[in-house]
């Protein structure tokens, strides 16, 4: 299956039958995975998913499986699950003989992060060395990779920067936008400083974005940044009840996904101590 063709799968499923159609094609893939059943207090229950290597250096690739209710939820975030599972067929078919990938289908994403927040508390940052984690990846010809305040890059990022060049793609790094978290920031705060979040982006949104950080630096209030930055083409459905396959790209997914494998390549070929 192809990318666009597992958003259609799961577009306008609840999370329950998302999660039991990610575990259902995990195995048809062969792939042993674990389903971390988790207890968050006022959050209730939930449970992630995720596929260890058991290598020693290991890579994380996240995406969340859960919506907010109402949104059929196709960009947000079928997409990342599509190029999660994308890569993870790949690396089967092309294994990486120096470094693994561990594979995240977080829970509870919507509600404060608390899925990879129990993660992290059950399971600790462990073998990673770094998180790409994903958002948003269905629309758009560009790569925006976030938070990067004040210039700040890392291995992973450089590394993608650098293979993106290699195809005439084109990456940009941002800080983060008051309005927007992601799972990479509970990782982050546990101390995984390689941990950022990839999300494809399209011209208009790049316009939007410059205009958010330029009413930003005049003092513009949260509320008008907020209606600034929701006018990017990204943001059109986000939320929404039209957050559809029909609105996604399978060449935007494509591009991510190739761009991830050329950076874990790249990253297993490195010398190591």
């Amino acid at each position: 299956m192809n990318c666009l063709e597992i958003v259609k799968s799961i577009e306008g499923k609840s999370n329950e039958e998302r999660k039991e159609w990610i575990c259902a094609y995990l195995s048809y893939l062969g792939v042993d995975f674990v389903r971390h059943k988790y207890e968050a207090g006022r959050y209730g229950k939930g449970e992630n998913i995720f596929v260890p290597s058991n290598k020693k250096i290991e890579i994380g690739i996240g995406s969340h499986f859960d919506v907010v209710p109402g949104s059929p939820g196709a960009n947000d975030n079928a997409s990342a699950v599509a190029v999660t599972l994308d890569v993870l067929a790949t690396c089967l078919e092309h294994p990486l003989k120096n470094i693994g990938v561990r594979y995240f289908f977080f829970d509870q994403e919507e509600i404060d992060l608390v899925g990879s927040q129990a993660y992290l508390r059950d399971h600790g940052i462990g073998n990673l060395k770094g998180l790409l984690n994903l958002e948003l990846v269905g629309m758009g010809n560009k790569v925006g990779l976030w938070p990067f305040d004040d210039g700040k890059t890392t291995e992973l990022s450089d590394l993608m920067k650098q293979e993106a060049q290699k195809d005439s793609a084109t990456t940009f790094t941002f800080p983060s936008l008051h309005t927007n978290n992601a799972d990479h920031l509970p990782f982050l705060f546990a101390g995984l400083n390689d941990a950022f979040t990839i999300t494809c982006l399209s011209d208009g949104d790049l316009a939007a974005t410059a205009e958010y950080f330029k009413a930003q630096a005049m003092g513009a209030s949260d509320r008008d940044l907020f209606t600034l930055i929701h006018n990017a083409p990204l943001f059109k459905h986000y939320h929404q009840p039209t957050d559809k396959s029909e609105h996604l790209n399978n060449k935007s997914m494509e591009l991510v996904s190739n761009l991830i494998l050329k950076t874990l390549e790249v990253y297993n070929d490195k010398p190591r101590q």
